[in-house]
Protein backbone atom coordinates (compact mmCIF):
# COMPACT_ATOMS: atom_id res chain seq x y z
CA UNK A 1 0.00 0.00 0.00
CA UNK A 2 1.42 3.34 -1.31
CA UNK A 3 0.78 6.20 1.39
CA UNK A 4 2.40 9.55 0.65
CA UNK A 5 2.47 12.92 2.88
CA UNK A 6 0.74 16.44 2.32
CA UNK A 7 2.24 19.64 3.14
CA UNK A 8 0.60 20.77 6.20
CA UNK A 9 0.80 24.40 7.27
CA UNK A 10 2.48 25.73 10.29
CA UNK A 11 0.39 27.36 11.52
CA UNK A 12 -1.66 26.34 14.97
CA UNK A 13 -4.85 26.61 13.45
CA UNK A 14 -4.50 24.11 10.27
CA UNK A 15 -2.95 21.51 11.87
CA UNK A 16 -6.19 19.66 11.85
CA UNK A 17 -6.71 20.17 7.99
CA UNK A 18 -4.68 20.19 4.82
CA UNK A 19 -6.01 21.92 1.69
CA UNK A 20 -7.04 19.36 -1.34
CA UNK A 21 -6.54 20.18 -4.93
CA UNK A 22 -10.45 21.33 -4.98
CA UNK A 23 -9.96 23.72 -2.30
CA UNK A 24 -12.16 21.36 0.09
CA UNK A 25 -10.02 20.98 3.16
CA UNK A 26 -9.62 17.26 4.53
CA UNK A 27 -9.84 16.96 8.29
CA UNK A 28 -9.20 14.00 10.76
CA UNK A 29 -12.14 12.27 12.07
CA UNK A 30 -11.38 12.80 15.93
CA UNK A 31 -12.35 16.28 15.01
CA UNK A 32 -11.08 19.14 17.11
CA UNK A 33 -10.41 16.24 19.95
CA UNK A 34 -7.10 15.36 17.81
CA UNK A 35 -3.92 18.12 17.74
CA UNK A 36 -2.04 15.73 15.74
CA UNK A 37 -0.97 17.40 12.25
CA UNK A 38 -2.15 15.29 8.99
CA UNK A 39 0.00 14.17 6.85
CA UNK A 40 -1.76 11.33 4.65
CA UNK A 41 -5.32 11.46 3.11
CA UNK A 42 -7.02 8.32 2.38
CA UNK A 43 -10.36 8.48 0.57
CA UNK A 44 -13.33 6.09 0.59
CA UNK A 45 -14.70 3.46 -2.10
CA UNK A 46 -17.59 6.55 -2.10
CA UNK A 47 -15.37 9.33 -2.15
CA UNK A 48 -15.02 10.72 1.56
CA UNK A 49 -11.81 11.79 2.24
CA UNK A 50 -10.23 11.33 5.54
CA UNK A 51 -7.21 13.18 7.00
CA UNK A 52 -4.73 10.53 9.15
CA UNK A 53 -1.82 10.43 10.33
CA UNK A 54 1.15 8.08 8.96
CA UNK A 55 2.34 7.30 12.46
CA UNK A 56 -0.69 6.42 14.09
CA UNK A 57 -1.67 4.01 11.17
CA UNK A 58 1.27 2.29 11.80
CA UNK A 59 0.92 2.52 16.13
CA UNK A 60 -2.49 1.25 16.24
CA UNK A 61 -2.83 -1.52 12.97
CA UNK A 62 -0.95 -3.62 11.87
CA UNK A 63 -2.02 -3.56 8.03
CA UNK A 64 -0.50 -0.28 7.42
CA UNK A 65 3.37 0.04 6.68
CA UNK A 66 5.77 2.10 8.69
CA UNK A 67 6.23 5.43 8.27
CA UNK A 68 9.86 5.00 7.16
CA UNK A 69 8.48 2.68 4.02
CA UNK A 70 5.87 4.81 2.47
CA UNK A 71 7.17 7.38 -0.32
CA UNK A 72 6.81 10.81 0.02
CA UNK A 73 4.72 12.34 -2.59
CA UNK A 74 2.85 15.25 -1.97
CA UNK A 75 -0.81 15.51 -2.89
CA UNK A 76 -1.20 11.66 -3.50
CA UNK A 77 -4.05 10.47 -1.91
CA UNK A 78 -4.67 6.75 -1.08
CA UNK A 79 -7.95 4.81 -2.32
CA UNK A 80 -9.48 2.44 0.37
CA UNK A 81 -11.91 0.06 -1.07
CA UNK A 82 -13.82 0.92 2.27
CA UNK A 83 -17.10 2.85 2.42
CA UNK A 84 -16.84 5.96 4.26
CA UNK A 85 -18.86 5.02 7.43
CA UNK A 86 -16.49 2.07 7.91
CA UNK A 87 -13.49 4.20 7.67
CA UNK A 88 -14.20 6.80 9.57
CA UNK A 89 -15.00 4.92 12.65
CA UNK A 90 -11.88 2.72 11.92
CA UNK A 91 -9.21 6.03 11.92
CA UNK A 92 -10.77 7.42 15.15
CA UNK A 93 -9.79 4.30 17.02
CA UNK A 94 -6.33 4.83 16.13
CA UNK A 95 -6.01 7.43 18.34
CA UNK A 96 -5.42 7.92 22.46
CA UNK A 97 -9.12 8.75 22.74
CA UNK A 98 -11.67 7.48 25.48
CA UNK A 99 -13.13 3.79 23.97
CA UNK A 100 -16.70 4.41 25.96
CA UNK A 101 -18.12 6.48 23.10
CA UNK A 102 -16.82 4.68 20.24
CA UNK A 103 -18.13 1.61 21.89
CA UNK A 104 -21.24 2.63 21.89
CA UNK A 105 -21.05 3.92 17.98
CA UNK A 106 -20.05 0.53 17.36
CA UNK A 107 -23.43 -0.80 19.13
CA UNK A 108 -25.76 2.15 17.29
CA UNK A 109 -24.51 1.10 13.95
CA UNK A 110 -26.66 -1.06 11.02
CA UNK A 111 -25.72 -4.94 11.30
CA UNK A 112 -24.41 -4.30 7.43
CA UNK A 113 -22.79 -1.12 8.42
CA UNK A 114 -21.17 -2.86 11.77
CA UNK A 115 -20.16 -6.21 9.69
CA UNK A 116 -18.14 -4.12 7.02
CA UNK A 117 -16.64 -2.32 9.85
CA UNK A 118 -15.67 -5.62 11.78
CA UNK A 119 -14.15 -6.84 8.11
CA UNK A 120 -12.10 -3.72 7.96
CA UNK A 121 -10.37 -3.82 11.52
CA UNK A 122 -9.97 -7.73 10.54
CA UNK A 123 -8.20 -6.84 7.55
CA UNK A 124 -6.05 -3.57 8.93
CA UNK A 125 -5.42 -5.42 12.41
CA UNK A 126 -6.87 -3.07 13.97
CA UNK A 127 -7.45 -5.06 16.97
CA UNK A 128 -8.95 -3.15 19.52
CA UNK A 129 -11.53 -1.93 16.70
CA UNK A 130 -12.65 -5.19 16.16
CA UNK A 131 -13.07 -6.38 19.83
CA UNK A 132 -15.58 -3.24 20.09
CA UNK A 133 -17.37 -5.36 16.67
CA UNK A 134 -18.09 -7.91 18.47
CA UNK A 135 -18.92 -6.91 21.87
CA UNK A 136 -21.72 -4.91 19.37
CA UNK A 137 -22.81 -8.40 17.89
CA UNK A 138 -23.39 -10.19 21.36
CA UNK A 139 -24.87 -7.30 22.92
CA UNK A 140 -27.34 -7.15 20.04
CA UNK A 141 -28.17 -10.64 19.93
CA UNK A 142 -31.16 -11.82 21.37
CA UNK A 143 -33.15 -9.16 18.86
CA UNK A 144 -31.20 -10.59 15.16
CA UNK A 145 -33.79 -12.41 12.93
CA UNK A 146 -32.53 -15.80 11.86
CA UNK A 147 -30.65 -14.50 9.01
CA UNK A 148 -28.63 -12.02 10.87
CA UNK A 149 -27.83 -14.92 12.87
CA UNK A 150 -26.54 -17.06 9.95
CA UNK A 151 -25.38 -14.37 9.10
CA UNK A 152 -22.61 -13.75 11.66
CA UNK A 153 -22.12 -17.34 12.30
CA UNK A 154 -20.86 -17.71 8.70
CA UNK A 155 -18.51 -14.44 8.92
CA UNK A 156 -17.04 -16.12 12.24
CA UNK A 157 -17.00 -19.41 10.72
CA UNK A 158 -15.11 -18.35 7.99
CA UNK A 159 -12.39 -16.97 10.18
CA UNK A 160 -9.22 -18.53 10.94
CA UNK A 161 -9.98 -17.99 14.54
CA UNK A 162 -12.80 -16.62 16.22
CA UNK A 163 -13.59 -15.37 19.69
CA UNK A 164 -17.59 -15.37 19.41
CA UNK A 165 -18.29 -18.39 17.02
CA UNK A 166 -19.62 -20.71 20.13
CA UNK A 167 -22.07 -17.74 21.08
CA UNK A 168 -23.60 -17.40 17.53
CA UNK A 169 -23.51 -21.64 17.19
CA UNK A 170 -25.45 -21.81 20.30
CA UNK A 171 -28.00 -18.93 19.28
CA UNK A 172 -28.68 -20.66 15.86
CA UNK A 173 -29.72 -24.13 17.88
CA UNK A 174 -33.38 -22.87 17.34
CA UNK A 175 -33.27 -22.33 13.96
CA UNK A 176 -35.39 -24.97 11.55
CA UNK A 177 -32.79 -26.66 9.47
CA UNK A 178 -34.62 -26.44 6.51
CA UNK A 179 -33.71 -22.09 6.96
CA UNK A 180 -29.74 -22.92 7.83
CA UNK A 181 -29.21 -24.96 5.03
CA UNK A 182 -30.92 -22.82 2.34
CA UNK A 183 -29.01 -19.94 3.76
CA UNK A 184 -25.14 -22.37 4.12
CA UNK A 185 -26.35 -24.09 1.18
CA UNK A 186 -23.44 -22.55 -0.95
CA UNK A 187 -20.70 -22.89 2.29
CA UNK A 188 -21.15 -26.76 2.25
CA UNK A 189 -17.86 -27.57 5.24
CA UNK A 190 -19.48 -24.95 7.53
CA UNK A 191 -23.16 -26.46 6.81
CA UNK A 192 -21.81 -29.86 7.68
CA UNK A 193 -20.23 -28.26 10.73
CA UNK A 194 -23.30 -26.56 12.24
CA UNK A 195 -25.54 -30.00 11.66
CA UNK A 196 -23.45 -31.77 13.88
CA UNK A 197 -22.96 -28.82 16.40
CA UNK A 198 -26.68 -29.00 16.19
CA UNK A 199 -26.80 -32.79 16.84
CA UNK A 200 -24.60 -32.81 19.63
CA UNK A 201 -26.35 -30.38 21.77
CA UNK A 202 -29.77 -31.68 21.13
CA UNK A 203 -27.91 -35.24 22.64
CA UNK A 204 -26.50 -32.70 25.63
CA UNK A 205 -29.99 -31.32 26.27
CA UNK A 206 -31.44 -34.46 27.22
CA UNK A 207 -29.02 -35.25 29.13
CA UNK A 208 -29.37 -31.64 30.94
CA UNK A 209 -32.74 -32.57 31.43
CA UNK A 210 -32.57 -35.73 32.67
CA UNK A 211 -30.12 -35.05 34.86
CA UNK A 212 -32.40 -31.85 36.20
CA UNK A 213 -35.28 -34.32 36.39
CA UNK A 214 -33.46 -36.90 38.25
CA UNK A 215 -32.91 -34.93 40.96
CA UNK A 216 -35.91 -33.39 41.05
CA UNK A 217 -37.54 -36.94 41.81
CA UNK A 218 -35.09 -38.69 43.77
CA UNK A 219 -33.31 -36.29 46.18
CA UNK A 220 -35.54 -32.79 46.07
CA UNK A 221 -38.56 -34.64 48.04
CA UNK A 222 -37.04 -36.55 51.02
CA UNK A 223 -34.52 -34.77 53.97
CA UNK A 224 -31.35 -36.39 53.99
CA UNK A 225 -32.60 -37.96 57.30
CA UNK A 226 -35.72 -39.44 57.89
CA UNK A 227 -38.98 -39.50 54.91
CA UNK A 228 -40.58 -35.97 55.80
CA UNK A 229 -40.94 -34.26 52.80
CA UNK A 230 -39.17 -31.27 52.02
CA UNK A 231 -41.15 -28.66 50.55
CA UNK A 232 -38.95 -26.31 50.52
CA UNK A 233 -35.77 -28.12 48.66
CA UNK A 234 -38.65 -29.44 45.71
CA UNK A 235 -39.84 -25.40 45.31
CA UNK A 236 -36.05 -24.50 45.14
CA UNK A 237 -35.14 -27.14 42.60
CA UNK A 238 -38.49 -26.85 40.34
CA UNK A 239 -37.98 -22.81 40.38
CA UNK A 240 -34.03 -23.17 39.31
CA UNK A 241 -34.98 -25.19 36.70
CA UNK A 242 -38.35 -23.33 35.10
CA UNK A 243 -36.29 -20.23 35.51
CA UNK A 244 -33.33 -21.61 33.32
CA UNK A 245 -35.63 -22.95 30.79
CA UNK A 246 -37.43 -19.78 30.42
CA UNK A 247 -34.14 -17.74 30.31
CA UNK A 248 -32.23 -20.19 27.88
CA UNK A 249 -33.26 -23.25 26.07
CA UNK A 250 -29.53 -24.29 26.02
CA UNK A 251 -28.33 -23.02 29.45
CA UNK A 252 -24.45 -22.36 30.19
CA UNK A 253 -23.01 -23.37 33.57
CA UNK A 254 -23.02 -19.34 33.77
CA UNK A 255 -26.71 -19.17 33.33
CA UNK A 256 -27.19 -21.88 36.31
CA UNK A 257 -24.84 -20.06 38.59
CA UNK A 258 -26.60 -16.57 37.66
CA UNK A 259 -29.75 -17.51 37.75
CA UNK A 260 -29.00 -19.40 41.04
CA UNK A 261 -27.65 -16.51 42.79
CA UNK A 262 -30.35 -14.12 41.87
CA UNK A 263 -33.38 -16.57 43.09
CA UNK A 264 -31.91 -17.13 46.54
CA UNK A 265 -31.87 -13.02 47.21
CA UNK A 266 -33.98 -11.57 45.12
CA UNK A 267 -37.12 -11.94 42.67
CA UNK A 268 -36.10 -12.46 39.28
CA UNK A 269 -37.73 -11.49 35.78
CA UNK A 270 -37.47 -12.90 32.74
CA UNK A 271 -39.59 -11.33 30.28
CA UNK A 272 -42.17 -10.17 32.35
CA UNK A 273 -42.62 -13.42 34.12
CA UNK A 274 -41.96 -12.67 37.87
CA UNK A 275 -39.98 -15.07 40.06
CA UNK A 276 -40.20 -14.59 43.43
CA UNK A 277 -37.31 -15.44 46.39
CA UNK A 278 -36.92 -18.79 47.10
CA UNK A 279 -34.95 -20.23 49.74
CA UNK A 280 -32.52 -23.73 50.57
CA UNK A 281 -33.78 -25.60 53.77
CA UNK A 282 -30.69 -26.04 55.81
CA UNK A 283 -30.75 -29.83 56.35
CA UNK A 284 -30.78 -30.58 52.96
CA UNK A 285 -28.19 -28.44 52.33
CA UNK A 286 -25.18 -30.14 51.62
CA UNK A 287 -26.93 -32.50 49.64
CA UNK A 288 -27.85 -29.97 47.27
CA UNK A 289 -24.59 -29.12 47.12
CA UNK A 290 -23.24 -32.08 46.50
CA UNK A 291 -25.83 -32.30 43.41
CA UNK A 292 -24.24 -28.63 41.90
CA UNK A 293 -20.41 -30.35 42.86
CA UNK A 294 -21.67 -32.46 39.52
CA UNK A 295 -22.89 -29.69 37.16
CA UNK A 296 -19.75 -28.04 35.76
CA UNK A 297 -18.79 -31.69 34.67
CA UNK A 298 -22.46 -32.08 32.82
CA UNK A 299 -21.97 -28.54 31.06
CA UNK A 300 -18.20 -29.22 30.44
CA UNK A 301 -19.11 -31.45 28.35
CA UNK A 302 -21.23 -28.99 25.62
CA UNK A 303 -19.82 -29.48 22.43
CA UNK A 304 -17.56 -25.99 20.74
CA UNK A 305 -17.87 -25.12 17.34
CA UNK A 306 -14.59 -26.57 16.65
CA UNK A 307 -14.95 -29.83 18.08
CA UNK A 308 -17.82 -30.22 15.60
CA UNK A 309 -15.42 -29.15 12.29
CA UNK A 310 -14.75 -32.74 10.70
CA UNK A 311 -11.39 -33.15 9.76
Amino acid sequence: MSMSSLETSTDASDRLKVDQPHGKPVCCPSGKDCTIPIDITLRSSDGIRFGAHKKNLESFSEGFPPVEWTAEKKGEIVELPEKGITLRLLLRFMHNTALAKLWKECSDMDIDDLLAFMDAADKYGVFIALQAGEEALVSRADKMSHEDLLRVLLREASRSSSNIIDEFARRTLCIPTKVGLLFLKNHLQIYMTWSLYRTEWEAWKKEYEKEMTRNHASESGQHWRGNQSCTECEKYRQQLHACLRELEEFPTFDHFTRVEVVLLKFQLVIDTVSWPAVKRCSICNNRLENWKGGLPKLFGSQKRWVDCILK
